[in-house]
């Protein structure tokens, strides 16, 4: 598996050399038939060579023909509409607003219109780190998430190639919300540590990261079940006495969930047998960092097996994403309530966030802290 990674990567890597643009899928965008465009300030946009500077309505007829009113005429295309942003323009439908730059590809799926954003590397960066670290404050962290980011999309590059993009939108990827409201810690963060990425023997590292990860990262292993990542290792996240990530958000939490919404949750989700009665979870297993590795939920019928990363997953999914925030944690029962009692946030692999903000609050820079999540990584510069 890590040869063929391996290769892959390198493919990657060779590809940026002479291209930097990056193919993002707007997935985010609900199931819509409308799409508005405006160019913002003194933007304009381009189509079929011609330059337009107010606002286009999209859309589609029942012949599945992509159709674009540009006020003065409307244009019409088979299979895709493109659209040249030179500057920014705001993308609107019913559900949201957002701005983009780049080029915008614009094609018909599932009876709905899907934008594929085309955009340079190091707005890519801009962007998504605007987005992951919206709560990062100092100046040398924002450049260690700045850096994580960049290498993780060179290293991930093909994650979404079937679909016609390079990453979705979505945290399934990195976070991409557009260009509104960009800090100049951002801007400055980016420019800083152009074209700089991590690299491990060679090769471009999956720079995963977290928020919080509540006093210990955790091994990639014991997550995802890669057969090695020796980058990615479990690190004490302190520094002497000091708990780095001690002030972050879900550092320390507890979540009550009660008998009867568990039970049916169970009956629901896990067992889908509306007869079966919700007794316990048992057996609880975990990993060297202290996260759940699996447990057993245990009916009156049988027991079921989960692992701590599907559980994370299932749960978020069912009791919002804010109940169980990482896999850290240990579970007890009452009479009237499961109790989890957690820490960190997040899945606890890579660079912590809130560790990372305190080591630049403590004067480390930021090849430092990275030097502190990542194991034996080394730094080059793309460009």
């Amino acid at each position: 598996m890590l040869k063929s990674l391996n290769n892959f990567i390198l493919i990657s890597v060779t590809f940026f050399l002479i291209s930097m643009d990056v193919k993002v899928g707007i997935v985010s965008n609900r199931k819509t038939s409308d799409i508005k465009i405006i160019p913002v300030n003194d933007s304009s946009l381009v189509i079929n060579g011609k330059e337009i500077k107010n606002k286009l309505r999209i859309f589609f007829n029942k012949k599945q023909i992509i159709r674009i009113n540009c006020g003065d005429e409307i244009l019409e295309f088979k299979n895709i509409a493109r659209i040249l942003i030179n500057g920014t323009a705001s993308i609107s439908n019913r559900s949201n607003q957002r701005y983009y730059r780049g080029i915008i590809d614009i094609e018909i799926r599932n009876n709905s219109l899907f934008m594929i954003n085309t955009i340079d590397l190091e707005d890519y960066v801009l962007s998504v780190l605007e987005s992951e670290a919206q709560n990062v404050e100092n100046f040398e962290a924002m450049k260690a998430n700045a850096v994580a980011i960049r290498t993780y999309a060179i290293a991930a590059k093909s994650r979404h190639i079937k679909d016609g993009y390079n990453f979705c939108d979505l945290t399934h990827c990195q976070f991409y919300r557009g260009f509104k409201n960009i800090r100049d810690i951002t801007y400055k963060a980016v420019n800083e540590t152009k074209g700089i990425i991590m690299e491990y023997k060679g090769v471009p590292i999956w720079a995963m990261y977290h928020s919080v990860c509540g006093g210990r990262t955790e091994d990639a292993y014991d997550v995802w079940g890669y057969d090695t990542m020796p980058y990615l290792k479990s690190v004490r996240d302190t520094i002497g006495r000091v708990n780095l990530c001690s002030e972050g958000f879900g550092y320390r939490w507890i979540t009550k969930i009660s008998i009867k919404k568990f039970d049916s949750f169970v009956k629901k989700i896990i067992s889908k047998n509306r007869k079966e009665k919700f007794l316990n979870i048992k057996n609880v297993i975990y990993s060297k960092s202290g996260r759940v590795l699996k447990f057993d939920i245990v009916s009156d019928k049988k027991k079921y097996t989960l692992s701590g990363v599907d559980f994370y997953h299932i749960a978020g999914r069912n009791f919002g994403w804010l109940a169980i925030k990482s896999t850290a944690f240990e579970v007890k029962r009452d009479n009237k309530y499961i109790i989890f009692n957690g820490r960190g946030y997040g899945h606890g692999v890579g660079m912590c966030q809130a560790g990372a903000e305190k080591m630049g609050e403590l004067g480390f820079d930021y090849k430092k802290i990275l030097k502190h999540y990542y194991s034996d990584i080394k730094f080059v510069k793309l460009y």
